[in-house]
């Protein structure tokens, strides 16, 4: 299948949807679901990637069935994909109206004052082609950085604006008029900035080229509009073009410039119209002291083919070159987009891991029996991994954990999160050589690293700090969980979803604008 960015948008909604459950019931009938996605795969020989667009494709069909049946909402992707359409439409039509009206007013002509070619020239031709190298320089950049070179997380301003736009001004404008799609209202879009992530570490070489593209779509809407009305100025009026300057005294230099400009359009066109001739040129020469009286008309008028194919080759026709430019390197970073965060290694874990499986109960709300587990390995499909799945590591203070809260933290994480653990090391967040801890600490052939914190604690800002160096001293692609525990002196460590402490990290944990960093909370082993 042909992957787009709405196509990616609506991978992180379906699988942030699943992984919101509340019960154990509920996460081992997901857990029995992805299981049975996986064995429906045709394919012998899948990537990671491929495996989960695999399940992608399979989970919207069943998504949109379910959404026919019981009146759910349409997943954000197609809002995304109307919406952005219709901002294309109106970028174009604004730099359209722009251009027609700026270049409209400049060349109003009163009949003694003619129009300033030079001026004319830099405004409409030289400084949308200005702007043209440089979106092309700033995207070369963007389109060949590799990924080892990308910033450190933080949000972009292309990044700012449209999850603004797409995410909250939108849907609260269709809130206030009733526009939502369907008569649907639109509150699952206000949430969708949280269920994407829109974070820039992962998300800005996608969310870059759709502002990009948005740009350069009303940069040749301002050409369109600027060649237009110029073309109808000269078409309905009668219109003068001259030159002057006080450095540049010389006809024959002007001569040059203007055919060297006109290089690229004068082998198809003749020289008598692709650009004006030596004669011509001094004949729109403005003096000042002589007025425009002695200057023939046939002269004054030899302009305008001129500006009209200069506005068209260097303005217009490189935008338009640089808009199919962009989306096709839009394509390429889409394709590269990297399945790294948590969530998505978890889906695969489901998937692939050969662990007891659930039959499909008739009703998905009826309670489970013995009879309905079985062990079920899978028969027609296999995985061929990017990477092998290390185990994982756990971190916690052993002045708040006892050995048997951490034994029974490594169990839970077994059997509720498919993470396997084989390392538990101490470390205690609030100690004042914290950092000095992290830098001491082996990350080497581990994913996830899951920091055991006692829920109740508040995650203030020197928390919150000590959690940044902890990631930082961690190599990019090796996860970190923050698993939120009851009070260490219960015997039950596991939390409600409820729990309003859960909540307040989750917000905590995303001021810190990292996707590879995620709060979880503990359940009964």
């Amino acid at each position: 299948m042909k992957i787009r960015l709405t196509d990616i948008i609506d991978l992180d909604v379906l699988v942030c949807t699943d992984n919101d459950l509340e019960t154990r019931e509920k996460m081992d009938l997901r857990t029995q679901k992805d299981r049975e996605i996986y064995l429906q795969m045709p394919s012998t020989d899948l990537s990671e990637k491929d495996l989960i667009w695999s399940w992608y494709d399979i989970r919207k069909k069943q998504y949109e069935q379910e959404a026919d049946k019981n009146g759910r909402p349409p997943l954000p992707g197609a809002f995304f994909s109307s919406a952005y359409r219709w901002m294309i439409y109106a970028m174009g039509i604004l730099g359209i109206c722009s251009g027609f009206s700026l270049a409209g007013t400049f060349l109003v002509y009163h009949g003694n004052r003619p129009v300033n070619i030079t001026v004319f020239f830099v405004l409409f031709v030289m400084l949308p082609l200005i702007f043209t190298i440089a979106s092309i320089l700033l995207g070369g950049i963007r389109f060949s950085k590799r990924k080892e070179q990308r910033r450190e997380p933080g949000r972009s301003f292309s990044h700012t604006v449209l999850n603004t736009v797409m995410f909250n001004l939108l849907p609260k404008i269709m809130k206030k008029t009733g526009l939502a799609p369907s008569g649907k209202p639109v509150e699952w879009m206000e949430d969708a900035a949280w269920n994407t992530r829109m974070k820039t570490d992962t998300y800005h070489p996608l969310f870059f080229w759709p502002f990009f593209i948005l740009t350069s779509v009303c940069a040749a809407g301002f050409s369109l509009g600027s060649l237009g009305v110029t073309f109808f100025r000269v078409l309905v009026s009668d219109m003068a073009f001259g030159w002057q300057s006080t450095l540049i005294t010389s006809s024959e230099t002007v001569y040059g410039i203007v055919s060297a400009i006109a290089l690229p359009w004068r082998f198809f066109m003749s020289e008598a119209v692709a650009f004006p001739g030596m004669a011509q040129i001094e004949g729109s020469r403005l003096v000042l002291k002589e007025g425009i009286s002695v200057l023939a008309t046939r002269d004054l008028v030899s302009w305008w083919p001129f500006l009209c194919m200069g506005i068209l080759v260097y303005a217009l026709i490189p935008r338009i070159i640089t808009i199919f430019w962009a989306v096709q390197a839009q394509q390429k970073a889409i394709r590269q987009f990297e399945f790294l965060q948590p969530e998505y290694r978890q889906l695969i874990l489901r998937m692939t891991s050969p662990l007891l499986d659930i039959e499909t109960p008739e009703k998905l709300s009826d309670p489970l029996t013995e009879t309905d587990v079985k062990l079920r390995q899978p028969e027609n499909s296999t995985v061929r991994p990017d990477h092998a799945t290390p185990p994982g590591m756990i971190l916690a203070s052993d002045r708040v954990y006892s050995a048997g809260g951490l034994e029974t933290v490594k169990e839970t994480l077994g059997r509720r999160y498919g993470v396997v653990t084989d390392r538990i090391l101490f470390l205690n967040l609030n100690a004042p050589d914290v950092e000095e801890q992290c830098s001491q600490l082996d990350f080497s052939g581990v994913d996830p690293v899951v920091l055991v914190q006692e829920a109740w604690q508040p995650p203030i800002r020197g928390l919150l700090h000590s959690i940044s160096e902890l990631k930082k001293q961690m190599p990019a692609k090796v996860s970190l969980w923050i698993l939120l525990t009851d009070d260490a002196g219960g015997d039950d460590l596991s939390i409600n979803r409820e729990n309003g402490y859960v909540s307040v990290w989750q917000r905590a944990v995303q001021t810190l604008d990292n996707p590879m960093i995620i709060v979880k909370r503990m359940m009964e082993p």
